[in-house]
């Protein structure tokens, strides 16, 4: 697809975006007509408005409606013509009372689901943050067995804290096993985070499938596995998913939403969709199919990282909404929310 528009097809793209984002509702050319920085006829309006459909940068619902941009149009406006809007001084001071409540909550965790919170009533869109990466060094693993094809296996952190995870066999648990598998993954792991254990043996296992016989592997795999999957998803905090599910999706088609809190179940692929926006270091935006976690739910996401007040990243912050979401607004809201942020890690 062309990226060359002329300036008066930027401009009634723009002014289509924008009337959808103040109505809802597919713009016609007589509704554009009416505004009073627009000078063009309803005709004219209207041959351009054709001329972006044929294009692929706008489209009709119904035959009689008027028009709605497409996944690509929004990404054109937002990559080539959107102008960033300034916050209100109302919008700032919004943000800055609930950072102050944030700064008096008790643990880390319920400081960033405020904060998730914050941007979701602020955005009428979902929250999302990832939390800051937990050195979490450990001590010890255990494996204590509960019945015939159940065992329990024990963490032991430097911190002194103790978590447990239960473990299903599909064969009987042999203590000769279990005692091989202990001896094994603390020989390895002794001293190391849980994110450096996972890759390390995982790689071990790579490099060397004579060391211990597939059994044990696959007890310390499974063990390894459970660890490292609940791990992330305690880094992850959405809030205000229901604000998915508005007039407008109704109206529209409530599975692609559906299929959208579906994939946000699945804090997997958001997790890895945030730690790529810490790589690149700048506010990401994902409109629609351009990402596979939306390429079904005609949504978007926008995202930034955030820093402690050294300025080191600790993780990522921003909004999930639908693809029409007003991004000249949530971008700064994101932006000054992530500056903020670095005063509670301080």
């Amino acid at each position: 697809m062309t990226h060359h528009l002329t300036p008066r097809e930027r401009q009634i793209l723009s002014y289509v975006i924008e009337s959808y984002w103040d109505s809802g509702v597919p713009v016609g050319s007589q509704t554009l007509a009416q505004r009073n920085d627009i000078s063009l006829s309803s005709a004219t309006l209207r041959n351009v408005m054709s001329d972006l459909e044929q294009q692929g940068y706008l489209y009709a619902p119904h035959k009689s409606a008027g028009r709605l941009p497409t996944e690509e149009g929004l990404r054109f406006f937002v990559r080539h013509i959107m102008e960033i809007q300034d916050m209100t001084g109302d919008e700032k001071e919004r943000i800055t009372q609930q950072i102050r409540t944030v700064d008096r909550a008790g643990s880390l965790d319920e400081k960033l689901k405020q904060v998730s919170s914050t941007l979701s009533h602020l955005s009428q869109c979902a929250g999302i943050i990832s939390a800051p990466q937990v050195n979490e060094t450990v001590d010890n693993i255990k494996f204590v067995p509960l019945s015939d094809f159940r065992l329990l296996m024990v963490l032991m952190f430097q911190d002194g804290r103790i978590e447990n995870r239960i473990l299903e066999t599909t064969t009987t648990i042999d203590m000769n096993i279990l005692q091989q598998a202990e001896n094994f993954i603390n020989h390895q792991t002794q001293g190391q985070t849980l994110s450096a254990i996972f890759s390390g043996i995982q790689e071990r296992f790579r490099q060397d499938q004579s060391s211990l016989d597939a059994l044990t592997q696959d007890l310390i795999a499974k063990g390894l596995e459970i660890i490292h999957t609940k791990n992330r998803r305690k880094q992850l905090i959405v809030r205000g998913a229901a604000n998915l599910i508005n007039d407008r999706t109704i109206e529209k088609d409530l599975g692609h939403m559906r299929q959208l809190l579906i994939s946000l179940e699945n804090h997997e692929n958001l997790s890895m969709l945030m730690e790529a926006a810490v790589q690149a270091r700048g506010i990401q935006i994902f409109i629609g199919a351009e990402n596979p976690l939306f390429a079904h739910s005609e949504s978007a996401m926008v995202i930034s990282p955030y820093t402690n007040s050294q300025g080191i990243i600790l993780g990522t912050i921003g909004v999930i909404g639908p693809t029409a979401l007003n991004y000249s607004k949530v971008i700064p809201m994101i932006n000054y929310t992530a500056r903020f942020l670095s005063q509670v890690f301080n």
